[in-house]
């Protein structure tokens, strides 16, 4: 503020317009951004999913990522783990920022649908495709990032494969990263 008022005080409309564009103009986009996202996020009731989900988001936001997020109905309390749900939401979302920061595009799309069997986690990326099975991204210590790398998708797996109240599917373009993580909040199976 102190330095607008000094471009105000000298009546130096152009040094202030030079300010504004290089300072805050990329500012008042995250702040539009928070604010959808946030608005967004307003569906998810349970206060632990919707602080992960908000700092991640933020953080892709932060990270030059261009952030969509749609949440289909209300999300309320998720009939497993809180903890383990955070830490997957948050190794996929960390997976979907870092593959979307390196594509032109640098896209990160969230939906989630709450349903009366399941709430369906959609996120989805940008990325370049690599010429390695998919399968192998769930290998423990595979990494394309380079060494001491690779346990996240693995670890996802590991829990999702420990019980029947979750399941993750990946699909995958020439274009698109796509995880598709799904809680079940009923006793019937997951379709």
């Amino acid at each position: 503020m102190s330095s607008i008022k000094l471009y105000i005080d000298e009546s130096d409309m152009a040094g202030l317009s030079t300010y504004y564009q290089q300072h805050f103009r990329e500012l008042s986009r995250w702040i539009e951004m928070d604010d959808k996202i946030v608005d967004q996020l307003q569906r998810v009731k349970q206060k632990e999913l919707k602080s992960i989900l908000l700092y991640k988001l933020n953080q892709a936001v932060e990270a030059g990522l261009h952030v969509e997020i749609e949440v289909k109905f209300i999300v309320g309390t998720l009939p497993y783990s809180i903890v383990k749900i955070g830490q997957i939401m948050g190794i996929l979302l960390d997976n979907a920022m870092e593959a979307g920061a390196v594509t032109t595009e640098k896209q990160l799309h969230l939906a989630i649908i709450s349903g009366q069997n399941k709430t369906v986690f959609i996120i989805e990326n940008s990325w370049l495709p690599a010429q390695i099975p998919v399968k192998k991204f769930f290998e423990k210590g595979y990494s394309t990032k380079g060494e001491q790398r690779g346990i996240g998708l693995a670890t996802v797996e590991e829990m999702v494969d420990s019980t029947d109240k979750l399941m993750l599917e990946t699909e995958v373009d020439e274009k698109t990263f796509r995880q598709i993580f799904t809680v079940k909040s009923s006793k019937e199976h997951l379709s």
